[in-house]
């Protein structure tokens, strides 16, 4: 069976491994992002090709960085080790990831090991996908703003919002950082200027690019 989650968060439906709010700071308030349209946020909703599955709507308000610095309890630079689903008791699929953390930057963490748990995946021949939720895959360099839910499991801080990708430059070699909202995705940068209008693009890309060492003052507060 395969079910299709469309949206940012199905509220009625989360396993409880999930904060019930993309913004897990305001967690346990029982308040929840009004319908309709935010500043600078668009309206997400909900779909299930379920019986009994309602719908939903929030407002998704692209955090900054100093907001998810201060909403996480611990960043931690990382390795993605393993990915696995399972379900909870109530029947409900979710994903378990492995890390391997480098660098703590904000929290204490006393292991080299961090397992976050987040909605949805794959189980069998059926599937649940949450859209807009956070994606990690094995073997990927990440930055990871955490949040830990009642079950004191780290969960990621505002969905995808709370995992930055990191890669590497071919033309600085450099370390470069994006979430969906901050910093430019590996083709912005990998532009050849060999044409005005590539120029131009290039440029554009370069005017977004985040380093992880940028990423790490501003998380750090060491940014003037």
């Amino acid at each position: 069976m395969k079910l299709t989650v469309l949206g940012m968060l199905l509220l009625a439906s989360l396993p409880a491994h999930e904060p019930t709010h993309p913004y897990p700071s305001q967690e346990g308030t029982g308040q929840s992002s009004p319908p309709g349209r935010g500043r600078g946020g668009f309206r997400v909703a909900l779909r299930a090709r379920s019986p009994g599955w309602s719908l939903h709507s929030v407002v998704m308000v692209p955090l900054s960085i100093a907001d998810l610095t201060g909403r996480a309890e611990l960043v931690v630079q990382a390795t993605v080790l393993s990915k696995a689903c399972q379900r909870d008791p109530a029947g409900r699929i979710y994903t378990t990831v492995e890390l391997q953390v480098a660098e703590t930057w904000k929290g204490t963490w006393k292991t080299n090991r961090l397992t976050v748990v987040h909605g949805g995946g794959i189980l069998g021949e059926e599937r649940v996908e949450v859209s807009g939720q956070v994606d990690y895959q094995i073997g990927e360099q990440v930055v990871a703003f955490i949040v830990f839910n009642q079950r004191n499991e780290a969960v990621t801080l505002g969905l995808a919002q709370g995992k930055f990708h990191l890669w590497k430059d071919t033309a600085s070699g450099a370390l470069l950082a994006r979430n969906p909202f901050h910093g430019s995705r590996e083709a912005e940068t990998a532009i050849e200027p060999s044409t005005g209008g590539r120029e131009e693009s290039r440029a554009s890309g370069a005017s977004r690019l985040l380093t992880l060492a940028k990423l790490k003052a501003t998380v750090k507060g060491e940014t003037k």
